[in-house]
């Protein structure tokens, strides 16, 4: 067979798979759900796993490309390999670059753990539709792909684990074909000889995190594209929360948009390069504001975390601004936030979707909806707008968009927001040890707290010498309320009327 026909043979193959994608595609979140028959494999007659790829005999050809190419460590040398060897797709795939392979940086921002880089990758990924050259026994490249480059602070001395918390991510399984559209892809890792820092590198993202795409798109962001972001965050959620894995540092920063789709990324990279998983109980990582606050008490993550942490996205996108930006994200804020501390939610929010932010920021973590609830109310809501379905809640929507369109005629640019100064909404090393129990509410419960001490302490006063047993539970009751308005550091006031109302 000549080079030519068999060219044109991978790509008539590569045209009907494509097609079979399509026709059975209904909607970005039904990929990865449904059966896709991707043909034949060209060498062994075996079905493909993926486009234009058998992972039987795409594994040997990785394996005999082996010995051409080592990162000079012997562990992430095994974890690319093992990537390449159990990849079900040329998107499963992690590569060790070359670093005189990448050219054109250019700084975009930094992160929690790293300068984030946009550069060009000469040889670029494996190519689609060619895929294996087997007459010239060699991988076909793109050639040159603009990339992200997330370069790794303290990475001199880079943990193995560091990498395995994002194993999942690359394809031992199905799960990579299910997070195509819904988390950023990871191409390669790579390593600059002259700081010896390893850095991982990433498709690039045209449109920048959440963040910045609110503040862009703040007259335009009607409520159907808002619900179109937020199901679609939560079906990527959802995805990893099927497959027991923990974000961990869900955040507006963490959420890039490309091609106008929401695509989380950082999951699992909670923590600098150098530092083992657990290594200290008392240092956590991550940005305050979207920390629950049994986190913050504890340091343990879990899947209602990232709950928490997506229920302030919801805020975010509901008040086009972060967070707690009007505090300092310090000691006093982690504090408040065990108590009870919880941005006010704005209100023109939809009924509906109020009741989804209160719920996810619940202070106890098992009254938290699951991502599986989030994600069919998101995207119900989303459907009811977009088909125009007139339930109650696509009048509810629309009337939250009547609402915002009256706002912006008020004023067409979208208000000033100012952060204050020590508010920081990067990751970074965080050390709480005595936080108080987490409980909801913070100005209700002393509010009732106080109510219930003036009813009782005027009883109090009444009574005779026979009522010790009530007098013990007043004392006890005083004692421990005084204890929790200590620590707000801002009860001044409360003091006194407690003062007053004993004296």
């Amino acid at each position: 067979m000549s080079t030519h026909s068999f060219y044109r043979r991978k790509s008539r193959a590569y045209k009907t798979k494509t097609g079979s994608l399509i026709s059975s595609f209904n909607g970005f979140a039904r990929f990865g759900e449904e059966f896709i028959d991707y043909g034949e494999c060209l060498e062994c007659g075996k079905k493909n796993t993926g486009f234009n790829w058998c992972q039987s005999c795409n594994s040997k050809h990785f394996r005999n490309c082996f010995l051409q190419w080592s990162s000079g460590n012997r562990e992430i040398d095994k974890f690319i390999r093992n990537s390449q060897i159990f990849a079900t797709s040329r998107d499963c795939v992690l590569d060790w670059i070359p670093y005189n392979q990448l050219t054109s940086f250019r700084i975009l921002g930094r992160g929690g753990f790293g300068i984030v880089q946009r550069a060009t990758w000469l040889e670029g990924q494996i190519d689609q539709i060619i895929g294996w050259n087997y007459l010239q026994r060699k991988w076909e490249r793109h050639g040159r792909t603009r990339v992200s480059i997330k370069v790794l602070d303290n990475s001199r001395d880079i943990k193995v684990d560091y990498f395995h918390e994002m194993m999942p991510i690359f394809g031992t399984n199905s799960l990579s074909e299910k997070l195509l559209f819904h988390h950023i892809r990871y191409l390669g890792i790579t390593r600059n000889p002259a700081t010896q820092k390893y850095a991982i590198v990433m498709q690039y993202i045209e449109q920048g995190n959440l963040r910045n795409y609110l503040e862009k798109n703040y007259s335009i962001m009607n409520w159907e594209r808002k619900l179109f972001i937020l199901q679609y965050v939560a079906k990527g959620l959802k995805i990893l929360h099927e497959a027991d894995i923990i974000h961990r540092n869900l955040h507006s920063g963490n959420i890039l948009i490309h091609n106008n789709l929401p695509l989380i990324s950082d999951t699992g990279m909670c923590r600098p390069a150098n530092k083992l998983v657990q290594s200290d109980k008392n240092e956590i990582y991550g940005v305050i504001p979207f920390m629950a606050p049994e986190l913050l008490k504890t340091g343990k993550y879990s899947k209602e975390t990232d709950i928490y942490s997506f229920g302030l996205i919801i805020w975010e996108i509901c008040a086009n601004h972060p967070p707690l930006n009007e505090h300092s994200h310090d000691t006093n804020l982690a504090m408040d936030i065990c108590l009870g501390e919880r941005p006010p939610i704005p209100e023109d929010t939809p009924k509906s979707l109020i009741t989804l932010i209160k719920s996810c920021l619940d202070a106890i973590p098992e009254n938290r909806p699951s991502v599986a609830e989030l994600f069919n109310n998101l995207n119900s809501w989303y459907l009811d707008l977009s088909q125009i379905n007139r339930t109650e809640y696509y009048f509810e929507y629309k009337l939250a968009d009547r609402l915002r369109l009256k706002g912006l005629n008020k004023c067409s640019k979208k208000p000033f927001v100012k952060n204050h100064p020590e508010a920081c909404y990067r990751s970074r090393l965080l050390n709480f040890p005595n936080l108080p129990k987490p409980i909801n509410d913070k100005f209700g419960d002393v509010k009732l707290s106080l109510e219930n001490f003036m009813r009782v302490s005027t009883r109090y006063e009444d009574a005779d010498d026979d009522s010790n047993e009530e007098i013990s539970d007043v004392e006890e009751y005083l004692d421990d309320l005084i204890e929790r308005v200590k620590a707000f550091g801002k009860s001044k006031e409360i003091f006194k009327k407690i003062d007053n109302s004993t004296s």
